[in-house]
């Protein structure tokens, strides 16, 4: 047997271990970066923070006013543009109360308490 021969026998006999340890390593690496993602909790939901984080900065741009939702003949319902909570006219204040922009976006109450709000 030559020495080529013995190496390449030494490492077919340590190749599922080493895939196994490769294996182990990159499960451990996805489990790290699970652990290390944020989240936040709205209408008792969990969201990731990096999947709202977009519309959140685009928020932070907007000039908001508090308003009751009121729809019309062809709109009956709006959405947050944070969470996509379902605004509409209802005496329930989390449905029928938002916060609207200037370009006719809205927002609920919960978010914008959350994320945009100015701090005190």
């Amino acid at each position: 047997m030559t020495s080529n021969q013995r190496v390449n026998l030494t490492v077919k006999s340590y190749a599922p271990i080493v895939l196994r340890i490769c294996r182990q390593v990159n499960l451990f690496v996805m489990v790290q970066k699970e652990m290390a993602e944020t989240y936040v909790t709205i209408h008792g939901d969990s969201w990731k923070n990096e999947d709202i984080e977009e519309s959140v900065q685009w928020a932070k741009g907007e000039q908001w006013n508090m308003e009751t939702w009121s729809g019309n003949e062809t709109w009956d319902h709006d959405h947050c543009q944070i969470c996509w909570w379902k605004l509409y006219e209802s005496d329930d204040a989390e449905h029928g109360v938002g916060y609207r922009s200037e370009k006719d976006n809205w927002l609920c109450t919960e978010c914008y308490e959350q994320f945009i709000k100015p701090a005190p």
